[in-house]
């Protein structure tokens, strides 16, 4: 027999700090990245505040990570069908932030390639080359997940009653607002969206006293 037992209240608290602070990073790199139109625009920006540029997806690479505690804590309090529904849209989430994380790293080569200084046409040839190839388009799919999982996880949540519908339907808007939302306000809005569901579980975890231990332990057939 495998036991699982509830969390202990550190591990409530930083599940809880999470759903609050993924969202809030990824709200902040949001509003320090400046708004570039196309890639030539972005390769002068890089090379007009570097520090900057780099801080702000340094900030999103952090925000990703922190989306896996912040998905275990919110399937973690479901159960019964809505807990299966909450780990398959968690799931994807956490396989979305993975590759949301590759491809931040994929654009972090655009500053040592601006750095260099060489030709700025053969840069931006460069660069938009990149952003071409098959490599990019490869990670680019399961990058997708991440929006998928997020209204998953949202029906989950309203299901397993760990959300009332007005929050669920924040988180779903979210991404729905990132696909088919207007330009101008990506990807502001899906984060301030994200901000107010994830935030609202967040702060319903840590004024809710933990479970009893009893209550909370499942024996499961190894």
């Amino acid at each position: 027999m495998t036991t699982i037992t509830a969390p202990t209240s550190f591990e409530r608290f930083i599940g809880s700090v999470c759903l609050i602070a993924a969202p809030l990073l990824g709200l902040a790199s949001a509003l320090s990245m400046p708004q570039y139109e196309g890639m030539e625009s972005e390769l002068a920006g890089i090379a007009a505040r570097p520090e900057q540029w780099l801080a702000s997806n340094i900030l999103l690479l952090v925000a990703f990570v922190l989306f896996t505690p912040a998905v275990v804590a919110a399937v973690g309090a479901l159960s019964g069908r809505a807990r299966l529904l909450g780990a398959l849209g968690g799931g994807l989430v956490i396989l979305g932030s993975y590759f949301h994380g590759v491809v931040i790293g994929y654009a972090l080569v655009e500053l040592p390639l601006v750095a260099q200084g060489g030709d700025p046409a053969q840069t931006l040839a460069f660069a938009e080359a990149m952003y071409q190839h098959t490599a990019f388009m490869t990670i680019l799919l399961p990058f997708l997940s991440f929006f998928l999982g997020l209204i998953l996880l949202a029906i989950a949540v309203w299901l397993g009653r760990s959300a009332p519908l007005p929050v669920a339907l924040l988180i779903v808007a979210a991404p729905l607002s990132e696909m088919f939302g207007p330009e101008w306000l990506s990807p502001e809005l899906m984060w301030v969206l994200l901000l107010a569901g994830f935030g609202w579980l967040g702060l319903k975890r840590l004024r809710r006293p933990a479970a009893a231990p009893a209550a909370a332990v499942l024996a499961v057939k190894a």
